[in-house]
């Protein structure tokens, strides 16, 4: 993971400020994490930060880090083991890929990588990310963003293919 965000962070920083544009964001996320006939759902806060550019009049490309931490607990199942899909904090790293569909508004797929801690069995766990979403003008420098992802985790200590479906509601400020 160290790895893949010093990439990234090397991307951001040989880019020229004025093509395109910086952005930082807060989110909330509602999660429903599960494995082996286990469910857990919960919310957690998010802070992104971005850059992206468009290439052409209508095809857009971001790069985007973000990190969520402390789950709040909406609901689980098979009590069990309900605990041991508890993400309680995660980084992510992606790519954004999109499209114009107005003046206002883009429409993007995410693609990335992502390193979360499970509580009960206190280890971290890597895994892709892809998803799909829109970014629409609110007011001045702020976008609204509403994006569905689905994360795949290896597998854990006790732990068979843990998945994640997640979806991020986004206030998001440009800068630059």
């Amino acid at each position: 993971m160290k790895k893949i965000v010093l990439v990234f962070l090397t991307f951001f920083l040989s880019i020229n400020s004025n093509a395109g544009n910086w952005y930082i964001g807060p989110s909330l996320a509602f999660a429903d994490n599960t494995a082996d006939h286990t469910s857990y759902r919960g919310v957690n806060p998010k802070l992104s930060l971005g850059y992206g550019t468009f290439y052409t009049p209508h095809i857009y490309l971001g790069t985007e880090l973000n990190a969520s931490f402390n789950t709040l607990t909406l609901s689980s199942t098979t009590a069990n083991n309900a605990e041991n899909i508890k993400i309680t904090n995660s980084y992510a790293a992606g790519i954004l890929p999109g499209v114009k569909l107005s003046d206002e508004t883009l429409a993007f797929l995410r693609l990335g990588v992502v390193n979360s801690y499970f509580n009960s069995v206190k280890t971290r766990s890597s895994g892709g990310q892809v998803g799909f979403g829109l970014q629409t003008y609110f007011f001045d420098d702020w976008d609204v963003r509403g994006e569905f992802i689905y994360t795949g985790y290896n597998s854990l200590s006790g732990i068979h293919s843990p998945e994640s479906s997640t979806f991020v509601l986004s206030f998001i400020h440009s800068f630059f």
